[in-house]
């Protein structure tokens, strides 16, 4: 590879844990993936320019569509404090007036390390004026803007559930791999709520 690391930021809710242990286990040693792991920091962010101008390393932007994004932060509202529970109100109420940081959040636990648990509230959402739609398409628009540099691609979520092969194709020409055969990974990764033990990619 002509990198010699990757850093993997993308938006809530858009894979990002999925997609990073894809890229440990077919492009590093697989034994820790959250070594790539970005955060969902906005493409205008200081971390978002430190990550683009380390030398030797490349940056993947995760997105996924706004209507399943919005849709999968509305099932874990409560985590992230967010107290509507009408989906249309919730789709259209700015976050800043859902928020309420003494809700009650799912304990959660961290699918690869089971030891590891957590069951305050994400303050991500606290003070955001837009609503989560909003607030998805902003972020997406914020990293788009680092298109053509050549350190950077954005990877869409839905092209690697639907056309998985030829999306890690594009990956590992971006990375300057010879892959031509990877590995999906079918164990969900991530977070979870504690009874929570079903899950299923599109």
């Amino acid at each position: 590879m002509k990198y010699k690391t990757v850093k993997l930021p993308g938006h809530p809710r858009s894979g990002s844990h999925w997609f990073n242990r894809l890229i440990d286990i077919n492009f590093f040693d697989g034994t820790d993936y959250l070594r790539h792991y970005g955060g969902h920091p906005f493409g205008d962010h200081p971390r978002a320019a430190k990550y683009l101008q380390t030398p030797g390393q490349a940056v993947i932007y995760t997105h996924r569509s706004v209507t399943c994004t919005t849709k999968s932060i509305y099932k874990m509202r409560h985590r992230f404090g967010l107290i509507e529970d009408d989906y249309e109100k919730f789709c259209n109420t700015p976050m800043k007036d859902m928020y309420n940081a003494n809700g009650t959040a799912d304990v959660i636990r961290d699918t690869m390390n089971e030891r590891i648990e957590v069951v305050e509230v994400d303050a991500l959402f606290r003070g955001r004026p837009e609503t989560v739609p909003e607030y998805i398409t902003k972020h997406k628009a914020s990293w788009g803007r680092h298109v053509g540099k050549g350190n950077f691609m954005m990877v869409s979520y839905d092209d690697l559930a639907t056309d998985f092969h030829e999306t890690m194709l594009r990956i590992a020409h971006f990375l300057g791999s010879d892959k031509t055969e990877f590995i999906d990974e079918n164990k969900r990764v991530g977070w979870r709520a504690k009874s929570d033990d079903a899950w299923q990619k599109p």
